[in-house]
C-alpha cells in the first residue's frame, strides 16, 4: 500500500514538473492562439511561475499542521486546475 502512495505522488509530481518545463514551449503558440505579443506571453508564464512559488511554499508551511495526505491529494488536485 506504501508503494503504491508513493507511486502515486510520484507520478502527480513528475507531470507537474513536466508541464511547467514544458510550458516556456508554447510561448509561439500562446502568441498565435490569442493574438498576444511576446511580452504578454512572457508575463503569463512567469505569473504561471510566481503563483506556483508561493503555492509550493503555502503547501510546504502547512504539512506541518495538516494531515500529510489529505494536502497531498489537495494540492495536486489544485495543482491540476492551476
Amino acid at each position: 500500500m506504501r508503494s503504491r502512495t508513493l507511486g502515486i505522488l510520484f507520478f502527480a509530481h513528475f507531470v507537474n514538473d513536466f508541464y511547467s518545463s514544458l510550458l516556456p514551449i508554447f510561448i509561439p503558440v500562446l502568441v498565435v492562439q490569442l493574438g498576444i505579443n511576446y511580452l504578454d506571453a512572457g508575463i503569463l508564464i512567469s505569473a504561471v511561475s510566481i503563483i506556483g512559488a508561493i503555492l509550493i511554499d503555502n503547501y510546504g508551511f502547512h504539512t506541518g499542521f495538516i494531515f500529510l495526505r489529505i494536502l497531498a491529494v489537495v494540492a495536486t488536485l489544485i495543482s491540476a486546475i492551476y
